[in-house]
Protein backbone atom coordinates (compact mmCIF):
# COMPACT_ATOMS: atom_id res chain seq x y z
CA UNK A 1 0.00 0.00 0.00
CA UNK A 2 2.86 2.35 0.82
CA UNK A 3 4.64 1.55 -2.44
CA UNK A 4 1.47 2.23 -4.42
CA UNK A 5 1.13 5.59 -2.70
CA UNK A 6 4.76 6.46 -3.53
CA UNK A 7 4.28 5.52 -7.18
CA UNK A 8 1.36 7.94 -7.46
CA UNK A 9 3.15 10.64 -5.47
CA UNK A 10 6.39 10.79 -7.51
CA UNK A 11 7.04 10.62 -11.22
CA UNK A 12 8.57 7.45 -12.65
CA UNK A 13 12.11 8.74 -13.16
CA UNK A 14 12.46 10.28 -9.70
CA UNK A 15 10.98 7.18 -8.02
CA UNK A 16 13.31 4.82 -9.91
CA UNK A 17 16.43 6.87 -9.23
CA UNK A 18 15.65 7.19 -5.53
CA UNK A 19 15.26 3.43 -5.18
CA UNK A 20 18.25 2.64 -7.40
CA UNK A 21 20.71 4.74 -5.40
CA UNK A 22 20.16 2.73 -2.20
CA UNK A 23 21.58 -0.56 -3.50
CA UNK A 24 24.55 -2.39 -2.07
CA UNK A 25 26.77 -5.29 -3.05
CA UNK A 26 24.77 -7.65 -0.84
CA UNK A 27 21.48 -6.63 -2.44
CA UNK A 28 22.90 -7.06 -5.94
CA UNK A 29 24.19 -10.51 -5.10
CA UNK A 30 21.05 -11.56 -3.21
CA UNK A 31 18.50 -10.47 -5.81
CA UNK A 32 20.55 -11.78 -8.71
CA UNK A 33 20.56 -15.24 -7.14
CA UNK A 34 17.03 -15.20 -5.70
CA UNK A 35 15.62 -14.44 -9.16
CA UNK A 36 16.83 -17.87 -10.25
CA UNK A 37 14.20 -19.46 -7.99
CA UNK A 38 11.57 -18.63 -10.59
CA UNK A 39 13.51 -20.48 -13.25
CA UNK A 40 12.25 -23.82 -14.50
CA UNK A 41 15.58 -25.46 -13.67
CA UNK A 42 15.00 -24.87 -9.97
CA UNK A 43 11.60 -26.57 -10.28
CA UNK A 44 13.15 -29.55 -12.01
CA UNK A 45 15.79 -29.69 -9.28
CA UNK A 46 13.06 -29.78 -6.62
CA UNK A 47 11.22 -32.55 -8.47
CA UNK A 48 14.44 -34.57 -8.61
CA UNK A 49 14.99 -34.05 -4.88
CA UNK A 50 11.43 -35.30 -4.27
CA UNK A 51 12.12 -38.31 -6.50
CA UNK A 52 15.25 -39.09 -4.52
CA UNK A 53 13.25 -39.18 -1.28
CA UNK A 54 10.32 -40.94 -2.99
CA UNK A 55 7.76 -38.25 -2.20
CA UNK A 56 5.25 -39.24 -4.86
CA UNK A 57 2.72 -36.50 -4.15
CA UNK A 58 5.34 -33.77 -4.65
CA UNK A 59 6.57 -35.43 -7.84
CA UNK A 60 3.05 -35.59 -9.25
CA UNK A 61 2.27 -32.01 -8.24
CA UNK A 62 5.54 -30.72 -9.72
CA UNK A 63 5.14 -32.46 -13.05
CA UNK A 64 1.47 -31.52 -13.36
CA UNK A 65 2.19 -27.87 -12.55
CA UNK A 66 4.89 -27.80 -15.23
CA UNK A 67 2.49 -29.33 -17.74
CA UNK A 68 -0.40 -27.02 -16.89
CA UNK A 69 1.78 -23.90 -16.94
CA UNK A 70 3.51 -24.89 -20.17
CA UNK A 71 0.34 -25.83 -22.03
CA UNK A 72 -1.58 -22.75 -20.89
CA UNK A 73 1.36 -20.51 -21.78
CA UNK A 74 1.60 -21.97 -25.26
CA UNK A 75 -2.15 -21.63 -25.82
CA UNK A 76 -2.16 -18.00 -24.70
CA UNK A 77 0.94 -17.13 -26.76
CA UNK A 78 -0.48 -18.72 -29.89
CA UNK A 79 -3.91 -17.11 -29.50
CA UNK A 80 -2.53 -13.61 -28.91
CA UNK A 81 0.40 -13.95 -31.34
CA UNK A 82 -1.91 -14.97 -34.18
CA UNK A 83 -4.10 -11.88 -33.65
CA UNK A 84 -1.17 -9.43 -33.51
Amino acid sequence: MIALFLVFLFDKERFYLSIDQTNSFFQDLFFKNISNLGDGLFGIFMILISAFFLIYRSILMGISSFLIAGISCQIIKNVFASSA
